[in-house]
């Protein structure tokens, strides 16, 4: 019998190498934490030495950090593709409640508290999550905006109004990684602040009057 030929390994261009290094180490982030990523877990990760890793990511906070930036914006950019349909700004801000306040963005919401935890100590990292912010209160602010315009809001601060909504977000997050509250309650408790702020009737951004937000979560 003919002995088959092994084809020789096809070797990936550097081009292709870093990408596939990069989308590890996202793959990585998202499931196991930013402080987990190290030149032997990428290599474990993809079955190559550590010293090809070396090669090609000579810094390792600048990949978190990159990292980072790439997931967060990530959610953002699908998260105002969701959003923008809404004809309404009480329509957009009611949907966009709706996407973060549930169950299933664990490991987004992780995100966030490793890129502040790391950012504390790291420049590049906090440098990285202030864009993030950034971005966000841009797109809050341009809901407020168009909802003020239309008469849909009576705030006097947009700007400030914004920062405390991306707070409440920011809460829900925590709240979110261990299970405090009750899950089915996240969209009112979050709507129910932020309806008070934008003087809005009750229930206008979870189309409900009937939730009672006094009990102990």
């Amino acid at each position: 019998m003919a002995r088959l030929e092994q084809q020789p390994r096809q070797r990936m261009s550097p081009k292709d190498r870093l990408a596939s290094i990069k989308e590890a180490a996202q793959q990585q982030a998202l499931k196991e934490g930013l402080q987990t990523l190290t030149y032997r877990s990428l290599a474990a990760r993809l079955g190559v030495s550590h010293s090809l890793i070396v090669h090609y990511i000579s810094d390792l906070a600048e990949l978190r950090a990159q990292t980072y930036s790439k997931l967060i914006l990530a959610e953002l950019s699908s998260i105002q593709v969701s959003v923008a349909p809404a004809p309404t700004a009480i329509g957009k801000l009611t949907e966009l409640i709706g996407l973060l306040s549930v169950t299933g963005r664990e490991e987004t919401a992780s995100l966030w508290l490793d890129g502040w935890t790391i950012g504390r100590l790291d420049a590049l990292m906090a440098a990285e999550v202030r864009a993030a912010m950034l971005a966000w209160q841009d797109f809050i602010e341009e809901i407020l905006n168009t909802g003020v315009d239309a008469g849909d809001f009576d705030v006097d601060a947009v700007s400030g109004c914004a920062w405390e909504i991306i707070a409440l977000f920011d809460g829900l997050n925590s709240h979110m990684l261990v299970a405090f509250g009750a899950p089915e309650e996240y969209r009112f408790r979050i709507a129910a602040p932020i309806e008070s702020r934008l003087h809005l009737q009750p229930g206008t951004l979870t189309g409900t009057t009937n939730f009672r937000g006094d009990e102990r979560p």
